[in-house]
């Protein structure tokens, strides 16, 4: 299902929820429409958003979950979405909510989804290993150009501001935003994909090495 306005279109969802035991409130069910806060963002971000407190647990049932929370009771909840991937993605993001309570700590350095399915880009900024290597990458090519004014050539004052930025710009995000990154949840990913095999589940997207 999906609505537009005068921005342009937009998928949207329906989450159900229907509880069997409920915490200060009547056990009557909900029906709500989500939809993604900003453009770019995806709608199952937006549910996981909404229902994460919940601590949903996947069932045999593709978008079908249970819920068991001292805030919220128990019950299930059908989310209604449009698309194979988008509902594809959605188990996958429970499955991943599912590891990060057995292993007591949420997925560190976490990289939101990017509307539209972009395989080839999440997988690399996801791999913690490719994440250090992209990021050394672009350190090295950020370290060329502040090389080439310290060493090499010596430049008018706008070009070496501009490239004394450019080169400053690649090394801060290349080292911070991947290297440190990639380090920092490589620990983690290594136990995710450790409990998933003894689980003898299909490994999550955000955990295969290749796609």
């Amino acid at each position: 299902m999906s609505v537009k306005n005068s921005k342009g279109s937009y998928s949207v969802a329906k989450v159900g929820i229907f509880p069997t035991a409920a915490v200060g409130s009547a056990l009557e069910p909900l029906e709500t429409e989500v939809k993604p806060e900003k453009r770019g963002h995806t709608v199952p971000d937006a549910i996981m958003k909404m229902i994460r407190p919940m601590h949903p647990s996947r069932t045999k049932k593709s978008c079908v979950y249970t819920y068991d929370s001292p805030d919220h009771g128990t019950g299930k909840i059908v989310v209604t979405i449009s698309g194979w991937l988008d509902r594809e993605r959605m188990d996958e993001k429970i499955q991943m909510l599912e590891i990060e309570r057995v292993l007591g700590r949420s997925e560190p350095g976490k990289v939101s989804d990017t509307a539209g399915r972009m395989y080839s880009i999440r997988l690399q900024v996801r791999n913690p290993y490719i994440q250090v290597l992209f990021g050394s990458l672009a350190v090295f090519v950020g370290g060329m150009p502040l090389y080439s004014i310290l060493f090499v050539q010596s430049m008018d004052m706008a070009s070496t501001i501009g490239f004394f930025a450019l080169g400053a710009i690649l090394i801060l995000l290349g080292f911070f935003g991947l290297v440190c990154r990639g380090a920092y949840r490589l620990r983690w990913w290594h136990r995710a994909r450790a409990e998933v095999k003894r689980r003898g589940d299909t490994m999550p997207f955000d955990l295969k090495v290749l796609g």
